[in-house]
């Protein structure tokens, strides 16, 4: 059930293309509501961030084979877990915390491009997300961990 869950945010085998041209490796947004802030290739402080959020994830009784994307991206919303991992994505220009008020406010398309941003700086990212997802599924830890 995971599994399916981690496969479809980390969409589908091709390289994603970044929303514009990465300079320094960091991909810089000023977002309709204000918020400046850039993403960069996880550092593994972000990835062990990212990891125990996921794990805060409740899908006992979803079937995530028949799921839709969007209904994902709401459980993770009334969870306030997308909100969560925005913050360890995303980091302020201005170098203060990204307030969850912030991301609430942002536009869809701009969270789309976030999303496909963030695959495209971290193109291991699908298959960490896969490892993690199947490790979840058996209830065993992946022993396999080079793509993390």
């Amino acid at each position: 059930m995971l599994k399916n869950l981690f496969t479809k945010l980390s969409g589908s085998s091709q390289d994603p293309v970044p929303s514009t041209e990465p300079i320094d490796g960091k991909i810089t947004y000023q977002f309709q509501n204000g918020l400046v802030c850039y993403q960069e290739e996880l550092s593994l402080g972000q990835d062990e961030q990212l990891v125990d959020i996921l794990m805060n994830l409740e899908l006992a009784g979803t079937d995530l084979e028949n799921t839709k994307l969007k209904e994902i991206i709401s459980r993770l919303l009334n969870d306030n877990l997308l909100y969560k991992m925005l913050q360890v994505v995303l980091i302020s220009a201005e170098d203060n915390e990204i307030k969850t008020e912030d991301l609430k406010s942002l536009k869809n398309s701009e969270l789309e491009a976030v999303i496909k941003d963030f695959f495209s700086l971290n193109p291991t990212a699908r298959d960490w997300f896969r490892t993690i997802g199947s490790g979840l599924t058996s209830g065993k830890t992946p022993s396999d961990t080079s793509n993390l």
